[in-house]
């Protein structure tokens, strides 16, 4: 019974950290989501967001195989792409730790960040 204008889909950094997915079955999942989603409102825009880094090293080229191929998922089902995670990287190429409460969810800084990165993208 609702109809919005816009969905933004962020999701799976669960799938690689905790439950240890690979970044094809982890892209998989997201993308039968997005097709979901799709079907269930039709009219709506929708915004696929890659996974944000994380400060676990192991995880790092896990999240760059896994934002890759959702760009093409996303490109397949028709749907825009953003990977505004960037803006919340450090030197390292991991999550900065003034942007996160700890290793998976950003905090105020981080959020601000990320709102500044997605405004143009949500003003169009």
């Amino acid at each position: 019974g609702i109809s919005p204008r816009l969905i933004l889909i962020n999701i799976g950094t669960n799938n690689l950290g905790f439950r240890g997915d690979s970044p094809t079955a982890c892209a998989a999942n997201v993308a039968a989501l997005v097709a979901l989603v799709k079907e269930k409102q039709p009219h709506a825009k929708v915004l696929l967001i890659g996974i944000y880094p994380r400060r676990e090293p192991h995880l790092k080229d896990k999240i760059l195989q896994t934002n890759q191929l959702l760009r093409i998922e996303a490109e397949r089902l028709q749907v825009a792409y953003a990977d505004v995670g960037q803006v919340l990287l450090g030197a390292d190429g991991l999550a900065h730790p003034d942007y996160f409460r700890d290793t998976v969810h950003p905090n105020a800084a981080g959020y601000e960040r990320l709102a500044e990165a997605l405004r143009p993208l949500l003003d169009k």
